[in-house]
């Protein structure tokens, strides 16, 4: 019976070292593909930062270019804005001109009805 247990035993302490050295082995793969996957990921992480700077980098310069063009048309309003002023300030001036000489060609003609005199009028522009 002694025999038996002893023999037992060291089935027993054979199938713990089979195992033990099973496990050691499944953990080693285990840690080799998890340093594969990290390994992965990395690459993964690093590609998509990349990108996401060359979109980030494509929008800025899109801004900026828009900002241009916006800075261009703003200037041009303005300057259309400006010459306006102009030409409605020039058409006042020359609406007063003419009102003026409206009442100048008026009062020129009252008073060739008045003298019985005849009056020549001449216009400057």
């Amino acid at each position: 019976m002694d025999n038996e247990v002893q023999y037992l035993k060291q089935i027993e302490c054979m199938y713990e070292s089979e195992a033990k050295d099973a496990l050691k082995k499944q953990e080693e793969k285990w840690n080799d593909e998890a340093m594969v996957r990290e390994q992965q990921l990395k690459v993964l992480l690093e590609d998509q930062i990349h990108e996401l700077c060359d979109r980030i980098n494509d929008c800025v310069r899109k801004q900026q270019d828009l900002s241009g063009i916006r800075e261009t048309h703003l200037k041009a309003i303005e300057d259309c804005n400006q010459r306006l002023k102009e030409l409605m300030t020039e058409s006042f001036v020359t609406g007063l001109n003419n009102a003026e000489r409206k009442t100048f060609k008026e009062s020129a003609t009252n008073d060739n009805n008045k003298d019985g005199n005849s009056t020549i009028i001449v216009n400057i522009n």
